[in-house]
């Protein structure tokens, strides 16, 4: 009986550990490859697998999850419904609900036109009075977010399919994306050779992960900025980027719809 007994407790504790076992809940943007995508209810990419090696080395699990579009997913972020958010711009308002991470990469934004019907981008007034396309509440630095605010004719949807389909329809003169995610992105829908990015970048900024003030896993930060410096120099970020470029071009990609 004292063996049952004993087997039956460390069945029970044995349980409970499985069953309070910490899990880290992360999302991140639909389309920005290698960095992250969306394939079916899970966001996969490079900034995803940098966090993942993170925590598993801190014996957390992760659960990746695509909460919906961009702007959707800061507001699980701020309510702590989602505890990290991959590859975000650290502005003065994310600050309000969320604590940033070092950087992982540097990401340089560009517009990017028709070839056909390609612009001028010396400076900010070669863009006055063009329809610039982008994603609803994304940031793009700090110097175009104050200058479209006064300056700019803005159009905001919520995936950048559509954006590349308004601009195949002339319905807006450009639009503005991570240059690298764009690049891909532009290759993989077919629209290679036919949409170019503007030559001057509109900024260039840090990704970084951003992790929800509400949040228990927000104690880990300072464990988190130690791993992601050292994952940069000794190249491993580098080598999972690269991985992430391979799988996502070899993969077959399924169209948003407008």
């Amino acid at each position: 009986m004292k063996r049952i007994f004993f087997n039956i407790l460390f069945l029970l504790v044995f349980l409970g550990t499985a069953w309070s076992a910490e899990t880290v809940r992360v999302t991140g943007h639909s389309d920005r490859a290698p960095f992250d995508w969306q394939e079916g209810e899970k966001i996969r990419g490079a900034a995803v697998e940098i966090i993942e090696t993170i925590f598993h080395e801190l014996h957390i699990d992760v659960e990746s999850e695509y909460v919906g579009p961009w702007a959707r997913s800061l507001l699980n972020l701020a309510e702590g419904r989602i505890d990290i958010m991959c590859g975000v711009y650290a502005t003065l308002e994310r600050r309000q609900f969320a604590e940033f991470s070092v950087p992982f990469r540097e990401d340089r934004v560009s517009l990017f036109a028709w070839r056909a019907r390609s612009l001028p981008f010396r400076n900010w007034e070669d863009l006055e009075g063009k329809t610039i396309g982008d994603i609803i509440g994304a940031s793009r630095g700090r110097e175009f977010d104050a200058w479209r605010q006064k300056h700019a004719r803005m159009e905001y949807v919520s995936d950048n399919v559509n954006n590349l389909k308004k601009l195949e329809k002339g319905r807006i003169d450009c639009f503005v994306m991570s240059h690298d995610s764009g690049l891909i992105f532009i290759k993989n829908h077919g629209y290679e050779g036919r949409i170019v990015p503007l030559e001057r970048p509109v900024d260039t900024n840090d990704l970084r992960y951003g992790i929800s003030k509400k949040s228990p896993f927000v104690k880990y930060l300072p464990q988190i900025n130690k791993r992601i410096e050292e994952l940069r120099a000794d190249g491993t970020i580098d080598r999972i980027i690269q991985r992430n470029i391979d799988l996502f071009n070899s993969g077959p990609r399924q169209e948003k719809g407008q």
